[in-house]
């Protein structure tokens, strides 16, 4: 054929429409088994298909190069409304696919998704619910019920939560801005507030305290608050966070117990009966020891079992603990005296039995030291104290 040799297929000029295409051989004719487009001029082969007045038409055409063979099977039916062609294998067999029908992955009215990989999802909810993964780490995004915009005018809403944050900065024993209580017994035994002038951890700012257990052999010093906070119910997860620091470690010349978190017994030298909370006791274990107790039952882990180091005179320890009524999860993170991390926060501990959840197992926040030998004293630094009750319902 010449450049400009077509075959033409017509509907406006014939009406005996060929069923197939016929080219001449010679003095016959012979039926095409299929239509091949040969490039010509330099452009790759097309077709063009016009609409009914032979203005405008679609062009279909090959890549301009770089094509490799390949077939465009189509499906054997016509296919149902709202279908979409899609290849099914390699080779070009094409197949009718319905859309996937998009399925919400929200469960309620207001929700929002935090993704943290492809398949895990951790929800943020506004109804009160309580969503797996998000229940100890206390993630509920309050949203008016109204207009189902979050509430970003508070700092936080009283409706749902409880606060209390003390950075002991006050001017006067036991130093809290709230209403703290102290216990010291026995010579040398005293609570002070410390400078923390040189010290590069916190550079020149007030707001640390010291608790002294003093010379005597069975010296005591704790600070608290009212201890009568109820049990932890099914519709609350209590978040507390602190920073201590034991200034010695117990030796021959010195033992003592190191109590700190939520209990009960602040005025005596003695375990809490009702709480939970975190255990430096040389006798049993140079580790922290993470501790519940319900009515004088305790349950003790020793947080050498995830490998976290043992405690170090000197370090600064920020120890907090998430509870609910089914479980309570342990976390320490630890820091040199120059502020350096040693060891990043690490989950040490989970304790299901032993926990205090019922209305008399009363508890409140609690720092206590107390001598058990020795007559040189024996201290501790705290730093503040941060606690969160959420509630799951607005109260």
């Amino acid at each position: 054929m010449s450049s400009v040799d077509k075959i033409k297929l017509d509907a406006s000029t014939s009406t005996n429409i060929p069923e197939t295409i016929m080219y001449r051989s010679g003095t016959g004719t012979t039926q095409l088994g299929e239509l091949q487009i040969m490039a010509t001029g330099g452009s790759q082969g097309d077709i063009l298909l016009y609409d009914n007045s032979n203005t405008n038409r679609v062009r279909l055409f090959a890549t301009g190069s770089g094509l490799t063979n390949w077939d465009l099977i189509f499906p054997g039916t016509p296919g149902a409304t709202g279908q979409t062609m899609i290849t099914s294998t390699y080779g070009g067999n094409m197949v009718w696919s319905s859309i996937s029908t998009y399925v919400d992955p929200l469960t309620s009215t207001g929700d929002m998704l935090l993704r943290t990989n492809v398949t895990s999802r951790l929800p943020l909810t506004s109804t009160g619910a309580s969503p797996t993964g998000a229940t100890l780490q206390g993630l509920y995004l309050k949203v008016d019920s109204n207009s189902l915009l979050p509430n970003w005018g508070r700092q936080y809403d009283p409706r749902t939560i409880s606060v209390l944050f003390d950075d002991f900065r006050g001017v006067a024993t036991p130093f809290g801005d709230y209403a703290w209580l102290s216990s010291v017994n026995g010579a040398g035994a005293a609570l002070t507030q410390v400078s923390s002038s040189g010290m590069s951890i916190y550079g020149y700012i007030n707001g640390l305290i010291q608790l002294s257990a003093g010379t005597a052999n069975t010296g005591r010093c704790a600070v608290y608050r009212t201890l009568t906070q109820p049990g932890i119910a099914s519709n609350n997860v209590i978040d507390i966070e602190m920073v201590i620091s034991p200034q010695q470690l117990s030796d021959a010349n010195g033992t003592y117990i190191l109590l700190v978190g939520c209990g009960d017994i602040a005025t005596t030298n003695a375990d809490h009966n009702n709480g939970f909370y975190f255990v430096y006791d040389s006798s049993v274990s140079t580790y922290w020891q993470a501790r519940s107790a319900a009515g004088g039952t305790r349950t003790s882990v020793i947080s050498s079992v995830v490998g976290f180091p043992v405690v170090s005179a000197g370090y600064y320890y920020r120890l907090r603990i998430l509870a609910t009524n089914s479980e309570i999860k342990y976390y320490i993170q630890s820091r040199d005296s120059n502020g350096a991390i040693v060891t990043g926060e690490m989950l040490v501990a989970i304790i299901t039995t032993n926990l205090p959840i019922a209305n008399t197992n009363v508890f409140g926040p609690v720092f206590k030291i107390y001598k058990t030998t020795g007559a040189q004293a024996r201290y501790c630094y705290v730093d503040y104290w941060y606690s969160n009750r959420i509630f799951t319902a607005d109260r």
